[in-house]
This record gives C-alpha cells, structure tokens and sequence, in this order.
C-alpha cells in the first residue's frame, strides 16, 4: 500500500482517478502474467533444451 502512494504521488494522480488507474495497472498486470506464463509454457513445449 506504501508503495502506491508513492507512486501516485510521485506521478500526482488527482484523487478522483486513483482508483481508475489502480485498477488498470491490475488489469494489465494480470494480463501481462498470463501471457508470460503461456509464453513460457509454449517455449518449454515445444524447445524442451530452454528447460
């Protein structure tokens, strides 16, 4: 929690869209992950030698 208030401090997100923006820094985070994840399972499946 510390360090969203820094960074949105630090980036001076006016208070109304704070909320927004947490939740689409969840969103992409989460996005993002997946399609890491997908990523690494395709290259461990199909080049087993990465694992």
């Amino acid at each position: 929690l510390f360090v969203f208030l820094l960074v949105m401090t630090g980036f001076a997100v006016p208070k109304a869209y704070q909320q927004k923006v947490l939740m689409i820094g969840i969103v992409i985070a989460l996005v993002l992950r997946g399609g890491f994840i997908a990523i690494g399972a395709t290259l461990i499946e199909n080049l087993s030698w990465v694992f």
